[in-house]
Formats: structure tokens, sequence, C-alpha cells
């Protein structure tokens, strides 16, 4: 189902990039900003009556679907069908509301647009705040698979992403099982002792002002806790170029550091960029975040996510005689 597959997508870039990549702050940051939230420009709410890429039904029968309340009918048990889907998916409270054309269409995986609404859900364990995915294009999907034609999308759509966390959320999310047991902060290559890598626990997440701050414990993988270093670490989140967030004014404050200053120095160039959403860029969606910003122990964003049909398998040419 769309809804399902345009909100795993987006959880698959956002939070596959925070548990691969991103380290002791970056990960706190990018949990954050994955859910938070802006307003839609005017150019956006006016997308979704672009005309179609797929032919709908005429004048004649569009009227007699829409004055019968076939069309509306059709919407509705649509939509309320996907709420309850996604809902059991997330765990938590969903609206999807689904517009089509008219009954026909709809019959046929034609759609004028989707809008999706979710709060207090969880993924994979991790909590969420509130969000809302909107398609701005129409777009078709198959439901089943037909001849040469693959079950999914057969057009691209754009996904119009809002959201919004606090920062009680942002710790929580970052004290669950399936989060706390990917954290790593750094990759250190130390001569005589190889690759060494750090662990976060006990994260704890404060929104000050426009910055983040981080209190962690932060040990050797594997080590025991007492041999660890309490770390307290603050920064501000910048997006750039609608593809980077950079993580700048870095401070640090640890009393088993001999010299912080030039330790945040050191992050500092080694974390950045924090994420480049480009380099999660695919054949079948790529996403670009708009707005991003850091207030009131919230942190809000917004995005765009581009979904596209699956490519067809390149078929072998004949081979010649020669």
């Amino acid at each position: 189902m769309l809804p399902l597959r345009v909100f795993g997508i987006l959880w698959d870039i956002c939070w596959g990039c925070v548990v691969r990549r991103l380290r002791l702050v970056a990960i706190a940051l990018t949990c954050m900003s994955l859910w938070s939230g802006a307003s839609v420009s005017a150019a956006e709410e006016q997308a979704a009556e672009l005309p179609p890429p797929f032919t709908v039904a005429g004048k004649m029968s569009h009227a007699v679907q829409k004055y019968s309340g076939l069309t509306f009918l059709a919407n509705a048990l649509t939509s309320a069908l996907a709420t309850a889907a996604v809902s059991s998916y997330v765990r938590g409270a969903a609206g999807v509301k689904v517009r089509s054309y008219n009954a026909s269409d709809l019959w046929q995986g034609e759609f004028r647009s989707i809008e999706i609404k979710l709060k207090r859900g969880k993924m994979h364990g991790v909590p969420i705040g509130s969000v809302r995915l909107r398609t701005t294009t129409p777009f078709k999907v198959s439901y089943l698979p037909w001849r040469k034609t693959k079950r999914g999308l057969t057009t691209p759509v754009l996904v119009a992403v809002e959201g919004d966390i606090s920062e009680q959320l942002v710790s929580k999310a970052l004290r669950s099982k399936s989060v706390s047991e990917n954290l790593r902060f750094l990759k250190l290559d130390l001569p005589g002792l190889g690759e060494q890598r750090l662990q976060i626990l006990q994260p704890r997440v404060r929104v000050l002002g426009d910055k983040v701050e981080v209190k962690a414990h932060l040990i050797t993988a594997g080590g025991a806790p007492d041999t660890g270093i309490d770390l307290v670490i603050n920064g501000k989140p910048v997006l750039e170029k609608e593809r980077f967030i950079i993580l700048k004014d870095i401070q640090i404050e640890s009393s088993d550091i001999r010299d912080p200053s030039e330790f945040a120095v050191f992050v500092e160039e080694l974390l950045n960029p924090l994420i480049d959403f480009g380099r999660m860029d695919r054949e079948t969606h790529a996403f670009r975040l708009t707005e991003l910003s850091v207030k009131n122990e919230r942190v809000h964003f917004a995005g765009r996510l581009l979904l596209a049909p699956k490519p067809k398998p390149k078929q072998a040419e004949p081979m010649k005689n020669s």
C-alpha cells in the first residue's frame, strides 16, 4: 500500500543514515529532525491541481459518479481502510485522506492526492512525533501485477513531508533498545591499536535556544561502563543547500578531557556534514530537506520526497551469429 511505502521509505532514508553514519551529536540531531515540522508553501498547495499524467473518466461519467455520491463513498471507504492499515503499522493515531477524480479512476489506481497524518506512533520501537505526508502531484499505482506492469507505482509522485518532535521524545527514542544497540560515536584508527569504536550510553537531549545539548557516557565498545567518560556536547544544526545538515559551533564539556576546545574542533571537522541526503538517492526515491529550525524545546522541519516507479530490468540483447 502506497501510504506504508511512502512512510517506510522516508524512515529508511533518514533513520538508516542515523544508525549507520552519524555519531553522538549527529544521532541526536537527525533523530529530532526526522519528525519536526514547518508550513507547506503555496506552490505545493497548488501542485495537487496539476493535470494528471494519465487519462481519467470523461465529463459525463465523472458527473454521474460525483452527483450520485459514488465518488464520495469510494474515497471515504479507501481512506478508512488506509487509516486502519497505517494505524496498525505505526501503533499510534493516524489519519489518511484519499482523493480521487472519481470512483472508476480509483478502481484503476489513479489518485488525485493522499494525505497521511501521524501522532504518538512508533517505528521499529522508536517513538515518533507529529508527522504529515501529502502527495502534491497526481499519480497512478498498479494494485496487482498485470501483463508487463508490476505492482506499485507506475508514475512518479512528489510527497511533501512535515513534522514536529519534542526533546522528551528524542531522549526517549535514543534510549530505545533498537537505537541504543546501534549507536556509535567515532571510528578511530589509532597507531598500534587499529580501529577503535566508541559507544554511547544513557544519552539525554535538551533543546537550548537554537542549539542542542547532548549528555552521554562514552566507552570503548564492549567495555565496562566504569571505564568510560561523561561528556556534554553543544552544537547548532544548520541546513545547507537543502542537502546537507552541518553541525556548527560545537562545544564539549568533560572533566576527563584535558583540552575540550581542541577536541571540539577535531570532532567538528570529522563529523561534518552530518547528513548528505544526496548520497542516499536511489532510482526509486530521493529526499531533500527544505526547512530546519530548533526552538522552544522542539525541532521542526519540512522536506520533499520524490518516489519513482521501479525501473524495468534491461533485456539481454540476442547474440548475433557471426
